[in-house]
């Protein structure tokens, strides 16, 4: 009898454990999220009042380091760089000229998980943000470049993450983002600049496809 209470003591005991442990779980869920993402993202929308930013640009190529934490098992609110690379239309760039683009991105996000334990975890994101863009023309030895700069109104995206085990997963994700270019700085080779403000700036945007690895210490 003495072994049958001894038992079933180490039953009950071991089964409080588990519930408290359980009941615990939300609290353990807080903390700091690593994120590294790349994508490929294709322009809409005009760069300003005279050109479509498909004119200029045809495709970007991202990545994004994204810091967070999880203030609540599910709301995660973080911070965001990005630096990429973006290709330049024919229009912009006819042979003798060489051309290269380069775009930098950075802002706050707040992202939702509906699933954080399951092996496909869901989520969406939106953020707020600012956005440059860098057109650099080469031509022999002259140079020449424009930077166009201006807020990134909204950033959205969903996707899902595939859990790896311990605190790592990776997934797919779609995003769009809108903004608007207002500011433009052309600077010459011999180190001269001017900078103007756009004058009726338009909405453009980004639309992306990509993938994202997630470390949660």
């Amino acid at each position: 009898m003495l072994r049958i209470g001894v038992g079933i003591c180490g039953c009950a005991c071991a089964l409080a454990l588990v519930k408290s442990a359980a009941a615990a779980e939300p609290e353990r869920e807080r903390g700091f999220s690593l994120r590294l993402r790349t994508a490929v993202a294709f322009p809409a929308g005009e760069q300003d009042n005279d050109h479509d930013l498909a004119d200029t640009f045809g495709v970007l190529v991202p990545v994004e380091l994204e810091a967070g934490y999880w203030v609540l098992p599910r709301l995660l609110i973080g911070a965001r760089g990005a630096v990429g690379l973006l290709t330049v239309a024919d229009e912009s760039c006819a042979p003798p000229l060489e051309c290269g683009g380069t775009s930098y991105r950075f802002g706050a996000v707040v992202e939702y998980a509906f699933d954080r334990g399951g092996k496909f975890r869901k989520w969406g994101s939106a953020g707020v943000g600012y956005e440059i863009a860098r057109l650099a023309i080469h031509r022999d030895s002259s140079s020449a470049s424009r930077v166009d700069s201006g807020p990134e109104y909204l950033h959205a995206e969903l996707g899902g993450d595939f859990a790896l085990g311990g605190s790592f997963a990776v997934g797919p994700f779609l995003g769009a983002s809108i903004a608007e270019f207002r500011t433009a700085t052309l600077r010459q080779g011999d180190g001269s600049e001017a900078s103007y403000s756009i004058q009726e700036s338009k909405l453009h945007e980004w639309y992306f496809i990509g993938v994202r690895g997630t470390w949660d210490p």
